[in-house]
């Protein structure tokens, strides 16, 4: 794109490029991901490693609101918006501490079969799917705004059709494939946003002589906005315009309470550990250890772009403040600021006014008015940076929005499916099917699930995906019997499982007998089996 653009390509033609890029990797992996097994559709076949389901879990947290806002709160906010970004941060914490483990210890598919379980009854698993079900379709409403703001944006088209654009790249990313499809999305879109949320506070940094990594030597700039905010003032504006603000709370003077930054944070880690579409993800890990390792590297990554949140607000005020960078505007003459072309752009679409509301021809800090939530897509233009960085910038931002609503819209339609149909509405649908089903072979059972009772060795019930009657042979060594029992995962047969039961049944299994006495031969039990398998 870097290239195209010295070429002379236009912006809109490299901001396009850029969505189709993202876009299509996004539907491309979604695709290769589709599958109709039921473990690899709820979590991800419990098999994603701590590492990548952290980067997918910080993904899906990381929604158009993260990306978007939380920098343009820390420029108008100042200091105590950061009782946010500690309390979002801790929040992981708690989820470490005291759920994540155990969830996955129990070994559920979503939140509500979780609560529906542990409480009893249906009244609590109603409950969950109720609340979960208002509070995703209330958190996505937001990400898909924000998808179709972006995809407007960038691609120069009405809003109502970046909506219908963004939604159809969600479902190619999340319906067909379900977890695993959302989990390798997941992944690539953390790459993408948090590319695209670093590069412009590097770019800026290096340019300021902060060094490659500003987090821990920006300090001087915060000294030197405060010097700037009290020499131009933070005074409210003559006339206040809808729709956007103005700067009037000092960047590093804290205000109200200590005690109210505290409790907005516990109430901010509450919210944070009560999330379903990030708890659900822990059920795809292989082991309650590979969660709690999931849990530190979603802690990592997602500290990665909060700790940056600041840095990069403090970095793109600096360069409208300081009249010693070419890119500022406070102190300039209005005129001249007025026909800038990022400000054309920006005012155009409302996010953004000047106003010289006192008359003297000079642009004053209360008569500079911008939405919060472009402090992040506008600073690469506010800065001089390249349009490719602009580009890559509402890449990020699409990919932070489309991932939250990816795992929003994957719980809610989980809990719906699994949850409210299968276990309240239709709870014996599954075994009246299997029961309508014929087996081909006297000693198999077709796919489906076992019968009541069918399976029990040793205390034991279950019956294999490949559909063995367990019960019909005597007797069986208890290792071939716990290797049956392991075979069974939820009454679909499992490929894996069995062919490495196959390959074990000479070991396992030296005589199997019929309830006659009669022996049956290995080798036609693995012929029955692998038929049964392949039907299934």
């Amino acid at each position: 794109m870097a290239l195209l653009e010295r070429m002379g390509v236009g912006a809109q033609a490299i901001g396009i490029g850029f969505l189709i890029f993202t876009i299509s990797i996004y539907a491309i992996i979604g695709w290769l991901s589709r599958t109709a097994e039921v473990d690899a559709y709820y979590v991800a076949g419990r098999e994603v490693p701590a590492l990548y389901n952290g980067m997918a879990t910080a993904a899906d947290w990381m929604s158009g609101a993260s990306f978007v806002a939380m920098a343009g709160g820390v420029y108008f906010g100042g200091y105590p918006y950061l009782g946010y970004i500690v309390g979002w941060t801790g929040g992981y914490v708690l989820v470490n501490s005291l759920l994540a483990p155990y969830l996955r210890k129990f070994g559920c598919y979503t939140v509500p079969d979780f609560i529906g379980t542990r409480y009893g009854g249906n009244t609590a698993r109603l409950c969950a799917v109720i609340v979960l079900v208002v509070a995703s379709f209330t958190y996505v409403t937001a990400q898909i705004d924000a998808t179709g703001t972006i995809a407007a944006q960038t691609l120069g088209i009405p809003f109502e059709l970046g909506v219908w654009l963004g939604l159809t790249g969600i479902f190619i990313c999340s319906m067909l494939g379900g977890m695993r499809g959302v989990t390798w999305t997941q992944v690539a879109q953390y790459i993408v946003l948090i590319i695209a949320y670093l590069v412009p506070i590097i770019w800026m940094s290096n340019r300021q002589d902060f060094g490659i990594i500003p987090h821990f030597s920006y300090g001087e700039a915060l000294q030197r906005i405060t010097e700037l905010e009290a020499e131009y003032g933070l005074h409210p504006p003559a006339e206040a315009i809808p729709g956007v603000s103005v700067l009037t709370t000092p960047a590093n003077a804290p205000e109200g309470k200590g005690w109210a930054m505290v409790s907005l944070a516990i109430c901010m880690m509450a919210g944070t550990a009560s999330l379903p579409h990030i708890l659900m993800r822990y059920f795809t890990t292989p082991s309650v250890r590979s969660a709690r390792r999931s849990v530190g590297w979603s802690l990592t990554f997602i500290f990665l772009l909060y700790f940056s949140a600041p840095a990069l607000a403090t970095l793109t005020k600096l360069q409208l403040l300081d009249p010693n960078l070419a890119t500022s505007i406070i102190g300039k003459p209005f005129e001249e600021v007025a026909n800038l072309e990022w400000i054309k752009h920006w005012s155009s679409v409302g996010m953004l006014a000047v106003a010289d509301q006192n008359g003297d021809g000079i642009l004053q800090l209360n008569e500079f008015f911008m939405r919060p939530d472009i402090v992040v897509l506008a600073t690469p233009e506010i800065a001089g940076l390249p349009y490719v960085i602009s580009g890559l910038v509402a890449a990020g931002g699409l990919a932070a929005a489309m991932s939250t609503a990816d795992g929003l819209l994957l719980a809610i339609a989980n809990a719906l499916s699994h949850d409210l149909y299968y276990k309240i509405i239709d709870p014996k649908g599954g075994y009246r099917a299997a029961a309508g089903r014929r087996a081909r072979h006297p000693d198999l059972h077709r796919g489906g699930r076992c019968p009541r009772g069918v399976g029990e060795i040793d205390g034991h019930s279950g019956c294999s995906g490949m559909g063995v009657q367990l019960r019909l042979f005597r007797p069986v060594l208890p290792a071939g019997a716990r290797r049956m029992v392991e075979t069974c995962q939820h009454g679909r047969c499992n490929r894996r499982h069995d062919r490495r039961f196959l390959g074990r049944i000479p070991v396992s299994l030296p005589g199997l007998y019929r309830r006659d006495g009669t022996l049956v031969g290995v080798s036609t039990i693995s012929a029955s089996v692998s038929s049964a398998c392949r039907s299934a």
